[in-house]
């Protein structure tokens, strides 16, 4: 359990990234039946095979979820790589990020840039935000440019993306702008993204209010801000989002903005293991041999 309990805690100290790990790229099919889905899978393949890159790429999901079909890795990435062929900015996000993970295919992160980049400049905001995220050494740390990564969050955050919103917050809240540590620009652009419901936003701009660096400072504004944020993120878990449970299960077990609540903390953490997440299940193991009263992550 010791090791757990570290990689618990080196996962709780950067708890406002989890968002970005667990966000999905993928398009949706929606709940059909078994034979529904094949039946949908042919039309899909019928489309791809004329040219649709769209198509493909949707058809490149059903196979990376396993969505009532075997999931298979190198049939996706092959389809997410049709489907950039025929010019679905999407196909080339996704076979990016095969290409990064080495998902059905060799890895090759100097070919995900390209894709990324590709993307981003065709408007994809997810395509700015993953080479943002390379750019701000969320991967390969030789690929490491922070200015790069201000650029580009930047632009996933003009294209729309929340999340791009948030992350340049931080770099901004860190010094990263070239105007320095510009407080006001970083209290908007949380606005913005909390705004547009990204709870990570509004919990980071309720830590601004309660230490007093949001500008202009607005005195109990940081508990609304909390209950926003928990309560869209309780939405999305019991709309089955595994991850957003998980982060829920953190919030409550670190006290991240609000006080600990350990029985809140193992309810989530056992959601998010209900819906598949392994490390969730790892935590709610450990939470459950927590003694009443016991000590903190940090005291662990």
């Amino acid at each position: 359990m010791a090791l757990l309990t570290v990689a618990r805690q080196e996962f709780v100290s950067s708890a406002w990234q989890i968002l970005i790990c667990v966000a999905a790229c993928l398009v949706a099919t929606g709940c059909r039946s078994d034979n529904r889905v094949v039946e949908y899978a042919t039309w899909l393949q019928e489309r791809c095979h004329a040219g649709n890159g769209e198509r493909c790429t949707e058809l490149g999901g059903i196979y990376d979820r396993g969505d009532k079909v075997a999931r298979d890795d190198a049939r996706a990435t092959a389809l997410y790589a049709l489907g950039c062929k025929h010019g679905d900015s999407w196909g080339c996000v996704n076979y990016g990020m095969s290409l990064e993970g080495g998902l059905g295919t060799a890895k090759d992160v100097d070919a995900a840039v390209t894709l990324y980049r590709g993307a981003c400049d065709a408007g994809n905001a997810d395509g700015c935000f993953k080479l943002a995220a390379l750019y701000e050494g969320l991967g390969p740390k030789e690929y490491r440019e922070p200015v790069e990564a201000v650029k580009y969050y930047s632009r996933a955050c003009g294209h729309g993306l929340a999340h791009g919103c948030t992350r340049l917050a931080h770099l901004y809240r860190a010094g990263a702008s070239t105007a320095g540590r510009d407080l006001a620009e970083v209290t908007h652009l949380y606005e913005v993204a909390c705004n547009e419901r990204d709870p990570i936003a509004c919990l980071e701009l309720a830590r601004m209010y309660e230490a007093g660096e949001a500008v202009p400072p607005a005195p109990g504004r940081s508990e609304g801000l909390v209950h926003q944020a928990t309560s869209e993120l309780d939405q999305e878990c019991e709309r089955g989002e595994s991850g957003q449970c998980l982060l829920l299960g953190v919030i409550y077990d670190v006290g991240y903005v609000i006080l600990q609540n350990y029985e809140l903390a193992t309810y989530y953490y056992g959601r998010s293991c209900d819906l598949g997440s392994p490390v969730a299940c790892a935590w709610a193991a450990v939470e459950a041999e927590r003694p009443e009263g016991g000590a903190t992550l940090g005291d662990e």
